[in-house]
């Protein structure tokens, strides 16, 4: 797809990386014979653009860019640090532009055009019930206050399930075929996707 479609998408690439060592954004997957790797995060930009989406903005310290990566993405640091993934997409969507946001988690390799454009392709707001991200949501104030009044709380500050059902989220059915809804934690999960195999669903 070559057109910009009427909607956002927010890479959440902010996250502390703790469980895996090392920065999850920056993991290294090979390229096809005689090309150079690419970064986890380069791969799943691709991934968005292949999509349709031209709009998008990256939660991600602005610092921990690679250098010279020379993309014209806006990259967002997070206004509420230390509060999960809710705390970026509040940061990123005065940064959206249109009136539905795509939440795409930056540790989904196995995420494929297919299943986005299924995603996308519901009028409402939704994600597949297997997983709670990604997810697309309606960039409106009810978004923002939902995701200010979670944030004030300490049981629920990472959690997009308790997000999704305050915006009465829209669960649909995913296909099989659809690519893998599992993102990525640590280091054996990681060597495991390199062998073929499953990580753990996008729940938090």
């Amino acid at each position: 797809m070559g057109s910009d479609m009427n909607l956002s998408c927010v890479l959440l690439a902010g996250g502390k990386s703790s469980r895996m060592g090392v920065d999850k954004a920056l993991l290294p997957l090979s390229g096809a014979p005689g090309e150079a790797s690419v970064t986890l995060l380069d791969y799943m930009l691709s991934l968005i653009v292949d999509s349709g989406i031209r709009d998008i903005v990256v939660s991600r310290n602005p610092k921990l860019r690679e250098p010279n990566d020379g993309s014209s993405y806006l990259w967002v640091d997070d206004q509420t640090p230390n509060r999960g993934p809710l705390g970026g997409i509040l940061s990123c969507i005065p940064h959206c532009r249109h009136d539905r946001i795509l939440i795409v988690p930056v540790d989904m390799p196995g995420l494929s055009v297919s299943s986005i454009q299924q995603l996308i392709n519901v009028p409402d707001s939704s994600y597949f019930a297997q997983s709670a991200l990604p997810c697309v949501l309606r960039n409106s104030d009810e978004l923002i206050t939902a995701l200010t009044e979670l944030l004030k709380s300490e049981e629920n500050k990472s959690s997009i399930r308790a997000l999704l059902e305050r915006v009465e989220a829209r669960a649909i059915a995913s296909d099989t075929s659809l690519g893998d809804l599992s993102n990525l934690n640590t280091p054996m999960q990681w060597e495991a996707f390199a062998s073929g195999k499953k990580g753990t669903s996008a729940d938090e």
